[in-house]
This record gives C-alpha cells, structure tokens and sequence, in this order.
C-alpha cells in the first residue's frame, strides 16, 4: 500500500512541475531551439512560410537524427545524491521507520570511444554512504569499476528520426566488473559475526546483455496539437555470473562468499522515458529492474571453528531483487532532477548484502542520457 501512495505522489508530482515548467512562447521572437545532444548526425530545416514561427522541438519543420551511442547513452543508470537516509518498509532487516544517513551517492561517470558499430565505455564508479553518527564515519564505499563493450548491426540500422511514430533499435552488450570495499580484514569477527567495518568483500563478474530500443510515441488527443506522452522504451535482458574460484585459489571472489552469495544472476530491465505533454523540455525517465540470484543456498554460512551455524537461504528475501528509479527532470534546473527509488532484496551495499532491505529513498539525480534527451525552449 505503501508503494502504491508513493508511486501515485510522484506521478501529481510530475504533471504539476510538467505545468509548472512554462507554456509555450506565444511569439516567435523567443522561439529558439537548443539541445544537449554531442552526437547529431544531421539537422535539417525547412523554410517556414511567410507570417511562420522559427523551428520548434515537436514540431514538422526541424528533423534530428541521432547516433546508435546516443540511444544506448540514454539506457544508462542516473547518478544520484540522496537526502539523507531512507524509510524502511515493513519486513526489512533493519529496524526502524528511518535508516540514518547524511547521504548516500552513486556515482558512474562514462569514458567512451566510438569506432564504427563498436563501443567502448570505461566506468570508475563506485557507491558511498555517509552515516549520522559521531564523526560521520564513511564505512567501507562499493567499489564498482567496469569495462563495458556495445555493438549493433550497422546495416540494419536506420537513420534514427525523433519525429517518427515509432523505431526501434537493438543492440548488445557485454562487460567485465569488479565490486569491492577495498578491505582486507576477515569476513567474521571472533565472536562470528560479520566485520562490516574491516571484513573484506570482493568479487569480479561478467554480464552479456541483449537491448531493443524503440521509440513509441502515444498520442493524446484530449490534450491537442498532437502531443505525446510516452517517448521510448530500452527493454533488456542480461546474465551476470560471478566467476568460480579454480580450486584452492581465490582470484575472483572471497571464498567466504561460496553458497551465500549467488554466482548467476538474470536480469530484466525496463528504461522509459516519458515527455511532459506541456512542454517539451519537461521530461521523466523510469528505470526498472528485477532480478533472481541463484544458487545461493545458505542466508548465513556454517563455519564450525567460530560458532557459526549455517542457515538456509530465505525464498524472496535472498533470491530476489526488484528496483524501482524514477527521475523528473525541469528544464529551468537542467540537468538535475528529482530523484525517488524503490528497492526490495538483499542490500545493495558490498558486505551488508546478507541484510534484506525493503526502502525508499529520495535525492537529486543526473542522467547520462539527457546529452539526448534534453531538447526545450529558451
């Protein structure tokens, strides 16, 4: 129920910023068009006619046309910064209405290269929280760097026009990741519980993924002159497999993690973007994802040296893993937006993923794909 009312809020959220956003200009004097976008293959203008405002975004007398990089940018993850903690949900491990935070920040910045159907992008990010507490301690930050590789068929790509009714584009992906706390102390203290402080934690994983992007325009005809409110849509499905450790070793994950933490991982994402049906540079983008960790068999691992009794791993709480994000993003305030989020299963947070987690969090956010989509008046 909780969901629900939050999920209705933003939604009167977005429709009161989209109104409060502006109108459109009423003279051509201050009809200019901009946009953010680095990778535009053509813009074509047409001659208005006599007594004919200027070029306009949404309208017939301007044609943009786009990169595949531009498509697959626009996919990516936001980074955010949240207020505070989070609200805790009925069922999660930890306890209290209110987690305590001065903030927690993901942070994802993309170095890409482009070279015909293929490419490459670097990713240094990494995840921190700041806790409210006696010197406001920074405990343990996921370390998150990635080399991610896309490619598409050049042949069947068309030429990528914003104002057709629908497209569509796919594309593939495959990734190399590592995740980590940068600690180097054992996963238990002496007396079996886990050393969230120094403990170590550290995997490294794979992921091969299939995209199909398409753009859909929905018409709304109550609201006239053809405007639309669903713009696009980047559906995805994708493996993640943490790699094994060949025997005795331990080059690719913690050997604590064997059975409690599940090696293969698919994943179902949904992107969307929606369009302020008032404005053109008013826009939201939703990211989804739901995933199923398996084989993990055990919630708490036996180790019989220090006291620890194994126990199974819970249905839902250990295996499954849904994320909600939605941004909104004004154009007066470009490029920021504000940020809500959704998540249930374990915690995303290195070490502290034996904790299931049900929360809410609520922040600003910048999305990598707004080089694409941020198109308004000025």
């Amino acid at each position: 129920m909780g969901t629900r009312k939050s999920c209705l809020f933003y939604i009167v959220l977005f429709f009161a910023s989209a109104a409060w956003a502006g109108s459109e200009p009423d003279s051509c004097i201050s009809h200019k068009l901009y946009h953010s976008m680095y990778r535009v293959y053509e813009v074509r203008k047409k001659v208005p006619a006599e007594g004919e405002c200027p070029t306009q975004p949404g309208g017939d007398t301007i044609e943009l046309e786009v990169s595949p990089p531009s498509m697959i940018e626009s996919g990516f993850e936001p980074n955010y910064i949240t207020f505070g903690g989070w609200l805790n949900l009925p069922g999660s491990d930890y306890h209290g209405l209110w987690h305590p935070l001065i903030f927690e920040s993901r942070v994802t910045p993309n170095f890409e290269a482009v070279y015909g159907s293929v490419m490459v992008d670097i990713v240094p990010g990494f995840l921190v929280r700041m806790r409210a507490e006696y010197s406001h301690p920074v405990f343990t930050p996921s370390f998150m760097p990635g080399l991610r590789i896309y490619t598409w068929n050049r042949k069947k790509v068309r030429r990528l026009n914003l104002e057709k009714t629908f497209q569509d584009f796919s594309y593939w992906g495959f990734s190399i990741n590592h995740h980590s706390n940068g600690e180097t102390g054992e996963f238990y203290n002496a007396d079996g519980s886990v050393d969230t402080v120094h403990g170590s934690f550290g995997t490294n994983y794979i992921i091969g993924e299939y995209h199909n992007w398409s753009q859909l325009k929905l018409p709304l005809p109550f609201l006239g002159n053809g405007r639309t409110f669903f713009e696009a849509n980047d559906l995805s499905l994708s493996l993640e497999v943490h790699l094994p450790n060949p025997p005795g070793k331990r080059w690719f994950h913690d050997p604590v993690l064997d059975g409690q933490f599940g090696p293969i991982r698919p994943h179902f994402k949904a992107v969307i973007y929606e369009r302020s049906p008032f404005n053109p540079s008013t826009y939201a983008k939703t990211w989804f994802n739901f995933s199923y960790a398996f084989p993990r068999k055990y919630h708490i691992a036996p180790e019989p040296a220090l006291g620890v009794e194994g126990k199974p791993a819970r249905f839902w709480q250990d295996h499954f893993t849904v994320d909600f994000e939605e941004t909104l993003f004004l154009s007066w305030v470009d490029p920021l937006g504000l940020y809500f989020g959704i998540h249930a299963g374990p915690d995303y947070y290195n070490i502290w993923y034996r904790n299931y987690v049900q929360m809410i969090r609520f922040g600003i956010a910048v999305d990598p794909g707004n080089k694409f989509w941020v198109a308004g008046m000025k």
